[in-house]
């Protein structure tokens, strides 16, 4: 920063002060000596790497490769991530449902009392899974199950650990926490699904689970927008601006895997066949003569109809005479010669 032109440095070092105050004093105080909560650049780091990983070192790497065996890991992989899951729904259930006073705010507890204190650190946990979960990615990629991954999948798996650590650093827990406990009820389906796929053998049901799957993600994006929007009929002391973020995150989302349910599953349906066009047919009442008629009706040659049958009749003709077979072809061609 030697050179830098002092008005510019001077703004930079403001800015860097800034930062470092805000995040020093702004975030929940009960946030800070937990890992990856000191500030958003390792969560970023690691997302970025995720995204890299999956768009091109992981196709490079199995591009030539054959698809690895992993399926007993699979399994236990998706069962500890089904387990994972219901524990921290079960968190949530019980700090919610027992910290509940008014289902339509839910202000902001940042005390040290041991229902606040359950709540935060389920909250850590849930930001936790969200890294966990970036490994459903690896094993699609290396066994080429679900290959390539979508880039659905890859953005919406690199945007929820971002969006989970600025509720966690903000305001964590209690009226945001109802996102959390859905999401981890469709995981634990989820991750069942997958355990069930994993161990086989496949069946029509299975494979058709996909869809519903798919269905109850964007149920659970529509509870949550509708739950967040409704602040705007209440007067709740819960940060207005993170209902917001919440809001819009799932707005995305949605239209993510909205769009993606109406590719794969509904125009497949929609989709019919269309017939070759015709570009002679005569326009509706037009009148057509019998000279036209025929002009219309172009036949095709016989030549090319019978012209594979000639080959193979002449190659398995006896020609010891020195004599050329006579093919139906050149038949043909008389005829039409002596018509």
């Amino acid at each position: 920063m030697a050179n830098m032109d002092p008005y510019f440095a001077g703004h930079l070092k403001n800015l860097v002060h800034y930062y470092e105050d805000f995040m020093e004093n702004s975030g929940d105080p009960r946030m800070k000596n937990l890992p990856l909560m000191d500030n958003p650049l390792p969560t970023l780091f690691i997302c970025l790497v995720y995204m890299h990983f999956c768009k091109a070192i992981g196709p490079r790497l199995m591009r030539h490769r054959k698809p690895l065996e992993l399926r007993y890991f699979s399994v236990l992989y998706y069962f500890a991530q089904m387990a994972l899951n219901g524990w921290i729904f079960n968190e949530y259930l019980q700090t919610v449902l027992l910290g509940i006073n008014n289902s339509q705010c839910q202000p902001l507890d940042c005390s040290n009392g041991p229902m606040a204190e359950r709540m935060a650190n389920t909250c850590w946990w849930y930001f936790i899974s969200k890294f966990m979960e970036m490994f459903d990615t690896v094993i699609f990629l290396i066994t080429k199950k679900n290959y390539p991954v979508t880039d659905m999948h890859i953005v919406h798996h690199s945007l929820m650990p971002i969006s989970v650590w600025a509720g966690l650093k903000f305001a964590p827990g209690n009226h945001s926490t109802l996102f959390a406990l859905v999401n981890t009820f469709v995981h634990v389906v989820m991750y069942l699904y997958y355990m069930l796929t994993a161990i086989g053998p496949k069946s029509k049901y299975l494979q058709s689970g996909r869809k519903y799957l798919t269905g109850l993600q964007i149920l659970q994006f529509l509870i949550v927008l509708g739950h967040q929007f409704q602040f705007a009929f209440t007067e709740c002391t819960y940060s207005k601006g993170f209902v917001l973020w919440i809001a819009l995150h799932g707005l995305f989302v949605f239209l993510l895997f909205a769009d993606f349910y109406n590719k794969k599953y509904e125009s497949g349906m929609k989709r019919i066949p269309t017939q070759p066009k015709v570009t002679d047919a005569p326009a509706k009442n037009e009148a057509v003569t019998e000279g036209e008629q025929e002009k219309r009706q172009v036949p095709i040659p016989m030549e090319r109809t019978f012209r594979i049958w000639d080959r193979e009749e002449t190659e398995n003709t006896d020609t010891t005479d020195g004599q050329r077979p006579f093919t139906l072809t050149e038949e043909l061609s008389t005829q039409d010669k002596e018509e």
